[in-house]
């Protein structure tokens, strides 16, 4: 057997790497919330979404993380996952309604300008996913779209099995959002966001990289079913009164930043 070459039948270590983006993108939300560029006061990690981050006032911030490989090509409105994205966020907007201020689709993969493609004389454009929200932001109801994008919008209704009214509300709240890349988002996340930490400015490299290692660390134990805490044995399930360990133990508090810096420190 020869131990020097990676298995490229083996598709385990790439399907780790894309877990392990998604939650290195919850550390990223969370040192946003540390440089004050963000206001939420908790994450929550695959509960309803891949992160959901709850601002003071109470209105949330949706994100859901898509990654693939760049040779792809740029996003478009037929890709499954984006598809399955947006369909995810109609479902979300029937949950939580008005609470929801932003959806944000997230990759290590790039978007097409919002005028890329719009001389072509194919359906490229149409299926702009920039071109499609820039237009929708210019309106103030569905009826009112470019003919160009008609069909486009119809497909999404019919595959989001939503209502036009709330595919047009939950599009306008829509954001594309081109995360690190997956080969260095280790590096980006120690010393590009940690590093701009006024409490971590003069730390060491493998300092920064161990918090950056709790951080998500942390993230992926809210995102799993793993949970240690005793009192999911004697809390009623159906209870309105009391929340289900299993349900709290997916919140990650903003503060935690402050305590794992500390800890590492």
């Amino acid at each position: 057997m020869d131990f020097q070459q990676i298995d490229s039948n083996d598709r385990g270590d790439e399907t780790q790497r894309n877990f392990r983006y998604q939650n290195a993108f919850g550390a990223i939300l969370l040192i946003a919330v540390g440089r004050g560029a963000k206001p939420y006061h908790s994450i929550w990690c695959e509960y309803h979404e891949d992160l959901l981050a709850e601002c003071q006032d109470g209105t949330i911030d949706a994100y859901q993380i898509k990654t693939r490989k760049p040779e792809e090509g740029l996003w478009d409105l037929r890709n499954e996952p984006l598809l399955n994205s947006l369909r995810g966020f109609t479902n979300l907007y029937k949950v939580f309604g008005e609470r929801i201020r932003n959806y944000y689709f997230v990759s290590n993969a790039s978007f097409p300008k919002p005028q890329q493609f719009k001389d072509s004389k194919n359906s490229k454009f149409a299926n702009n996913p920039a071109a499609l929200l820039e237009s929708i932001r210019l309106i103030t109801t569905y009826q009112d779209l470019e003919d160009i994008f008609t069909t486009t919008f119809r497909n999404l209704v019919s595959f989001c099995e939503c209502s036009e009214e709330d595919l047009f509300v939950v599009l306008k709240r829509v954001d594309y959002i081109q995360g690190p890349s997956r080969q260095d988002f280790d590096a980006v996340i120690a010393h590009d966001h940690l590093s701009k930490l006024p409490q971590c400015s003069l730390l060491k490299p493998h300092t920064l990289n161990q918090i950056r290692d709790d951080l998500v660390m942390k993230i992926y134990y809210a995102s799993s079913l793993f949970l240690d805490d005793p009192d999911r044995h004697i809390t009623p399930l159906y209870s309105k009164l009391q929340v289900r360990p299993e349900v709290a133990a997916k919140r990650v508090p903003a503060q935690l930043l402050i305590e794992v810096i500390e800890t590492n420190k």
